[in-house]
């Protein structure tokens, strides 16, 4: 469903645009519904522009992450959604509670990193190194992290909902509390990492959690 006009809007964020007050009316060059209208309890989302080279912004109602858009410029400094810092060195930055949703890192060296509570929904991080990275309570679902390197990453409490973990590191990683539903953890290694319940992995453990 595609159409122009208004939108009578609440407090919701539109990527790219800026924040819309309590009752507010914005002009949009179009709205398209992408989400089924009035699914219960879904994120409601509309593609509100759309360029010729294809780039989306969106409106999301009901909470959640604005990833459309072009990607943005990699900043240590200014972390904001949909950067574009594939191969950037990023040791040690302190981007903790930031919302990086839809960011692109694949190859990123991402090593002790502090990115507790950060909201890395969407994120790219295909073959990144998270090594000792701290991730507690971060938001990392639909992340893609086939052949990332998550040695000894602190990920206590993580939502790792639809992760793909394919041949990615987590020796000696901590996962106790972590949401971990939906994984593919093909020919991951997780050696001696603790398991969401607390269990510890046996040493060769690929793949799946074997006990000790």
């Amino acid at each position: 469903m595609t159409h122009k006009g208004k939108a009578l809007v609440t407090g919701l964020w539109l990527a790219g645009v800026g924040v819309a007050g309590a009752g507010q009316e914005i002009i949009l060059d179009s709205v398209e519904q992408v989400t089924p209208p009035g699914a219960t309890g879904k994120e409601q989302t509309l593609i509100i522009r759309r360029d010729r080279y294809g780039n989306e912004q969106r409106l999301s109602i009901g909470g959640g992450a604005i990833v459309g858009g072009a990607p943005r410029p990699c900043s240590k400094v200014r972390p904001v959604t949909r950067m574009d810092c594939r191969g950037h060195d990023l040791s040690g930055v302190d981007w903790e509670g930031a919302r990086l949703a839809g960011g692109l890192f694949q190859g990123a060296n991402l090593t002790a990193a502090r990115l507790r509570n950060a909201d890395l929904t969407n994120a790219s991080l295909d073959g990144a190194r998270l090594g000792r990275a701290d991730l507690r309570g971060a938001q990392l679902v639909n992340c893609d992290l086939p052949g990332a390197d998550l040695a000894e990453a602190r990920l206590a409490g993580a939502d790792l909902t639809n992760c793909d973990l394919m041949e990615a590191s987590l020796r000696g990683a901590d996962l106790s509390g972590a949401r971990l539903v939906n994984l593919d953890l093909d020919d991951a290694d997780l050696s001696d990492a603790t398991w969401s319940d607390g269990r510890r992995c046996a040493p060769g453990s690929r793949g799946r959690c074997r006990p000790r």
